[in-house]
C-alpha cells in the first residue's frame, strides 16, 4: 500500500522539507509572535504617513481657515514647565496640558523645519516645527504639528479644511 505524498515531499531533496518542519517546531511560540509583530510593524511603516506629506515643504505658508488649538505641553509633570506647543484640531485635556488657546482664523502658519526624529521614528507620524504669526511662543519653546489627528490631508500635506496653502507671491 502506498502512503499519500504531500507537496513538500515532492521537492528534489526530501530531507529539506523535513528539516524545515523540524526547525519550525523548535521555534519558541514567543519568538513566532515576535516575528508576526515585526511584520505587522513593518507594514505600518508605509501606512503611517499621509498620502501627500511630501508636499509639506520647508518654508511653505498656510492660512488657518478652520478650528485649531495650541496646547502648551509639559514633559515633566512635577515642574509643569512648558516643553513645546502642539497644534491640534482637538480640545485635548490631561495632566501634561498646561494651557490651551484657539488659534485665530486667518493666522499664517509657516513650516520652519522638520522636527527631530524620535527613537523608533517609524511608529510616529511626521512632525514639523512651525511658526504662527499670532502665537508668541517663549524663547526656545518650539511650536510643533504632527501629521496625525486631523492635521494631515488625504491628497495634500495638510488638511484643507484647516489649512489653506498660500502662494509665494
Amino acid at each position: 500500500m502506498k502512503m499519500p505524498v504531500d507537496d513538500a515531499q515532492q521537492t528534489e531533496d526530501p530531507h529539506t522539507a523535513a528539516a524545515v518542519r523540524t526547525m519550525i517546531k523548535h521555534i519558541p511560540m514567543g519568538l513566532r509572535w515576535l516575528l508576526v509583530l515585526l511584520i505587522a510593524l513593518s507594514s505600518a511603516l508605509g501606512a503611517n504617513t499621509a498620502a501627500g506629506n511630501d508636499d509639506a515643504m520647508i518654508g511653505q505658508k498656510y492660512e488657518i481657515v478652520g478650528e485649531l488649538y495650541a496646547h502648551s505641553v509639559a514633559d515633566d509633570l512635577k515642574s509643569k514647565v512648558v516643553s513645546f506647543i502642539s497644534l491640534v484640531p482637538l480640545r485635548l485635556t490631561g495632566p501634561e496640558i498646561i494651557s490651551r488657546q484657539l488659534v485665530p482664523t486667518g493666522s499664517i502658519l509657516t513650516i520652519v523645519e522638520e522636527a527631530p526624529k524620535r527613537l523608533f521614528a517609524f511608529l510616529y507620524p511626521d512632525r514639523y516645527i512651525v511658526r504662527v504669526n499670532t502665537i508668541d511662543a517663549p524663547a526656545g519653546i518650539p511650536i510643533v504639528i504632527s501629521l496625525s489627528r486631523g492635521i494631515e490631508g488625504k491628497s495634500t500635506a495638510l488638511n484643507p479644511l484647516i489649512f489653506k496653502p498660500l502662494s509665494d507671491s
